[in-house]
C-alpha cells in the first residue's frame, strides 16, 4: 500500500488508484506458485487497486494484504493494504 498516497488530501467518496499491498505493486503472485510469472490475483497484474478515499492501512494486515504466515489474502482489505476510513469513525458522521 504506498503510504504517499495516504498523505494527500482526498475529497470524500473519491476512487483513487493505490499501490497493490498483496503483491507490492508488481503486478505478479507474490509466492512464485502455480508459477513465478502467474499475475496477482487481486490487482489483476496491474500493480495497482482501486480504494475509496479516505482510507488507512488495514490494522489486520499492516498494509501487506495477507494474512501473516499464510499464502492468502487478508480478509478485511481483500489484499488491497488498505481500508476506507468510515464517516463514523472520524467523527463526521454521526
Amino acid at each position: 500500500m504506498s503510504e504517499k498516497n495516504l498523505s494527500r488530501d482526498f475529497q470524500p467518496g473519491e476512487v483513487v488508484a493505490a499501490r497493490c499491498g498483496f503483491c507490492n505493486g508488481r503486478g505478479i503472485y507474490p509466492f512464485g506458485h502455480p508459477s513465478s510469472r502467474a499475475h496477482c490475483g487481486v490487482c489483476n497484474g496491474r500493480g495497482w487497486v482501486y480504494i475509496r478515499a479516505p482510507y488507512v492501512l488495514c490494522p489486520a494486515c499492516r498494509g501487506t494484504g495477507r494474512i501473516a504466515g499464510k499464502w492468502m489474502t487478508c480478509r478485511r482489505c481483500r489484499g488491497k493494504g488498505g481500508v476506507p476510513v468510515r464517516e463514523s469513525a472520524h467523527g463526521e458522521g454521526g
